[in-house]
């Protein structure tokens, strides 16, 4: 009978750890280069801490490896990592806080963006440029940069720099705004690839025909925005881009 007690029990107690056993998950399982990552936690024990890293899935725990800052103090809900521009398999790993004790992992693929817009490739000079460029700079005073700082010829309101870095954004000539205006472009270097939205227009009125000046041989100009530069890897050369919307 006190058998039959201790396993109801030990069964029971194994039942209600399987009903709480801490998770976490991602709402999607393929990124692209750059593309903003979201994990989700659940079911952690309100007594204990946790703290979150992410990893090659082909590395070990040793913070050196982590790609992706460590989290502390996890707690239920959605995380939104930092972005991660190399291409691989990568893996959320779930701790408990100051410990190595895996809880439990999720693994994502971060690859190039592939999707074709079925539309026709066009060549254009790259140049770059800040939409928070610094006080005193040559982008600042001869360039109108500060005066424009923030914002965007195709949006109503200016954005803070944290929405800008949380945005893909090209500049386009003026003279192309009507056509290419607030629309996708998937932009191709080499195999440097990204797509990101034409928010803005380079006028030749806030810097003495630079514009145009940076069309060099090409019809098309791609001034792409500082940080959006440095997911895609370059600012400067030539690219190859198309009309994705």
């Amino acid at each position: 009978m006190k058998k039959s007690i201790y396993l109801m029990m030990a069964l029971t107690l194994l039942m209600a750890t399987a009903l709480h056993a801490e998770y976490i998950d991602t709402p999607e399982y393929q990124y692209d280069q750059g593309e903003s990552i979201q994990i989700e936690v659940n079911d952690l024990s309100s007594g204990k801490q946790y703290w979150l890293g992410v990893y090659p899935k082909s590395k070990g725990n040793n913070w050196r490896n982590v790609v992706s800052w460590p989290l502390e103090n996890v707690k239920n809900g959605v995380i939104d990592l930092e972005r991660i521009n190399a291409t691989g398999t990568y893996e959320a790993r779930l701790f408990r806080m100051g410990t190595y004790k895996l809880i439990d992992t999720v693994e994502f693929d971060v690859g190039s963006p592939s999707h074709d817009c079925g539309t026709p490739w066009y060549k254009a000079s790259l140049t770059h440029y800040s939409s928070y460029p610094k006080p005193g700079s040559e982008e600042c005073t001869d360039y109108n940069g500060c005066r424009w700082s923030g914002w965007f010829y195709g949006l109503e309101n200016r954005k803070s720099k944290a929405w800008v870095k949380e945005h893909r954004i090209v500049s386009v000539h003026m003279k192309d705004w009507d056509w290419l205006g607030n629309r996708q472009l998937r932009i191709r270097q080499g195999n440097r690839e990204i797509v990101a939205t034409a928010y803005d227009a380079c006028a030749d009125s806030d810097c003495d025909d630079c514009c145009t000046k940076n069309l060099g041989d090409n019809d098309f100009l791609i001034d792409i925005e500082k940080y959006t530069m440095k997911q895609f890897g370059s600012g400067s050369g030539d690219v190859m881009f198309q009309v994705c919307d």
